[in-house]
């Protein structure tokens, strides 16, 4: 004879697989949660409340969040936690993350959390330049005009950034193209 006891592990284990189901078949579920996690923790840390922030962050770059991933890594990477900066940035750019590249680019280029790596540092910049990363197309176009990051001068190209900055709406772009426009009379 069965009890109520005996019929409950059954209905739980089916009530588990059914919340499995849902998450598979509907996995927007799961990162609508991420997205909020994310947010509150961005507002968190928007309000200096640091610990709140690294919590909800964390909670979702767990979760593969990849925004929360190079949110956190530049938390940590303002702290000076330069190996954990370098986790969730390298997280979040393998993801195709803007953030998280030109964060790995700064690290490379610092050589803060991992050896220093100018050629590492170049492509990373590169990644996120690629996907529109303003700060990232400014140091490439700066790299190339200066020679710095141990990039050969190349005013065409660090035009074709600056073009390329500019077009995205970005004024200091704007600026320096002027100038240069300016000073070599093009």
């Amino acid at each position: 004879m069965y009890t109520k006891s005996l019929i409950k592990p059954p209905r739980l284990a089916s009530f588990i697989c059914e919340i499995i189901a849902i998450l598979f078949l509907f996995p927007q579920l799961l990162r609508a949660d991420n997205q909020d996690d994310y947010m509150r923790g961005l507002q968190a840390y928007q309000r200096e409340n640091l610990m709140v922030a690294i919590e909800l962050l964390q909670r979702a770059a767990d979760n593969g969040h990849a925004k929360a991933q190079s949110m956190l890594g530049y938390i940590f990477d303002k702290a000076e936690e330069n190996e954990q900066a370098f986790h969730y940035y390298q997280l979040a750019a393998d993801q195709g993350d803007a953030d998280g590249a030109y964060g790995l680019g700064n690290l490379y280029a610092a050589g803060e959390g991992v050896e220093k790596n100018l050629s590492q540092a170049v492509g990373w910049y590169e990644k996120a330049a690629y996907n529109d990363h303003l700060l990232a197309i400014d140091v490439l176009a700066t790299a190339y005009l200066n020679g710095g990051l141990a990039l050969t001068k190349n005013t065409s190209k660090a035009i074709d950034l600056l073009q390329r900055g500019a077009a995205l709406g970005h004024l200091p772009s704007v600026r320096r193209l002027r100038k240069i426009r300016e000073n070599e009379g093009i």
